[in-house]
């Protein structure tokens, strides 16, 4: 009878053991996720510049993109090609500061808010005037 006494306490025991958490091992907890607010919604940016009275396209002009959400750090600078054209992509929506530079014109610089998908702006320059020579 002792016997029997003794076998079944270490079964218990042994029962115990095995489904009782152990400290030493403890179970993995997930680590805890942070909140997110979703992706950065951003704007494929396709800027056309053209310059005079005939809108004619400016080749090489200098196109600088800055977001100007607090947030959010973006910064590019491209070439328009023969066509005048040049594709941002990746720009956060919100505020964003366009500027043109291009030989012979005017530089362009304009805020712009950003909302969509994709944003086509058109931007026509001015054509630089020559100082006037005064004098004798």
């Amino acid at each position: 009878m002792a016997q029997q006494m003794a076998n079944k306490i270490i079964v218990v025991f042994v029962l115990t053991m095995f489904f009782t958490p152990n400290p030493m091992f403890p179970k993995e907890t997930p680590p805890l996720s942070t909140p997110t607010t979703g992706p950065t919604l951003t704007t494929r940016l396709e800027i056309h510049v053209s310059g005079g009275e005939l809108a004619t396209p400016v080749k090489k002009a200098e196109v600088f993109v800055k977001s100007e959400m607090s947030d959010e750090e973006f910064e590019e600078t491209m070439k328009t090609n023969s066509q005048g054209n040049v594709i941002v992509l990746g720009v956060p929506r919100g505020r964003a500061l366009i500027q043109v530079t291009a030989e012979g014109w005017n530089n362009y610089g304009r805020l712009h808010d950003l909302e969509q998908e994709i944003e086509t702006i058109t931007i026509t320059l001015e054509r630089e005037v020559e100082p006037t020579p005064t004098g004798p």
